[in-house]
């Protein structure tokens, strides 16, 4: 990583500087010191993988940066391989959600079988009224159209059903 800087020494002389640096903290521990010496940071920014980032000069107050950075860095380390366990509630709960999805989707599959029929009750009456009509074949070919689009929701439907199954065989097993 790329340092560079502009900095306002207690003369009031404006001075560039640039360096290479492998870690942030030292980088800023630098940027840091030179404040709490009298000099104002006029300019500040890093380039790393091609990418130029400006960083607020007024962020550097005089204290170090490596000794916080260092306790959050060990703060978020412990977070990260600490094991997640949730809850007893929280499985439960899910488990009671993942039930409620399961009647939802067996009321989406009486309901789309309803209107399946209701459709083939329709198609039975144009059969019936308009015989050799060219409205008969309108009205049964949009019919069965419909019949055959709610045919596939149902199958999405059961096969939404069959995930949502398998999801709780498989938190009551871990709830056990």
């Amino acid at each position: 990583m790329l340092l560079f800087f502009t900095a306002l020494d207690r003369t009031t002389q404006f001075l560039d500087f640039s360096c290479h640096f492998d870690r942030l903290e030292d980088a800023c521990d630098l940027l840091s010191s030179i404040v709490s010496s009298g000099d104002t940071l006029i300019k500040v920014g890093i380039i790393e993988n091609n990418s130029c980032t400006d960083l607020p000069s007024q962020v550097f107050d005089g204290e170090r940066f490596s000794t916080a950075m260092q306790q959050l860095e060990q703060e978020w380390q412990s977070i990260l391989t600490r094991p997640h366990r949730s809850s007893q509630n929280n499985e439960q709960e899910l488990i009671n959600l993942t039930r409620q999805r399961i009647v939802q989707f067996d009321s989406k599959i009486q309901i789309y079988t309803r209107t399946i029929q209701a459709f083939d009750r329709l198609i039975q009456r144009a059969e019936e009224h308009f015989l050799a009509s060219p409205r008969k074949y309108k009205f049964v070919n949009y019919y069965e159209r419909m019949i055959s689009r709610y045919q596939r929701f149902v199958v999405e439907a059961q096969e939404g059903k069959d995930a949502a199954i398998a999801r709780l065989i498989q938190l009551e097993c871990v709830n056990k």
